[in-house]
Parts: C-alpha cells; structure tokens; sequence
C-alpha cells in the first residue's frame, strides 16, 4: 500500500516537471529552484499520503 502511494507521488511529480519544462518556466528556474520545487512537492504529497494511509488503517 505504501510503495503504491510512492509510486503515485513520483508519476505526480514527473508529470509536474515534464509541464514546467513545457512551460519554458525551467529557464528561468535554472539555479535549482527547479529541484527545491520537486522536493517540496514530493514531501508534500507523501506527508498527504501517510496522513491518508493512518487515516485507513484506523478504520
């Protein structure tokens, strides 16, 4: 269940960068601002994962 959330969050998170490179937003974000982005975003979504998955196995 866990390694199903990970892999959720990586799709996520590829499919982020594939449209902020589209979006010619990497040009300006090249001093790795990018990567910071990317990081945050895949903590955000794995701290969303856990909380879900706690809420889940509670019930």
């Amino acid at each position: 269940m866990m390694i199903l959330f990970i892999i959720v969050a990586l799709v996520l998170n590829v499919s982020f960068m594939m449209w902020f490179e589209k979006h010619d937003l990497y040009a300006m974000a090249h001093h790795g601002y990018a990567f910071l982005i990317f990081l945050g975003l895949f903590g955000v979504l794995l701290g969303l994962s856990f909380s879900l998955l706690k809420r889940v196995s509670r019930e």
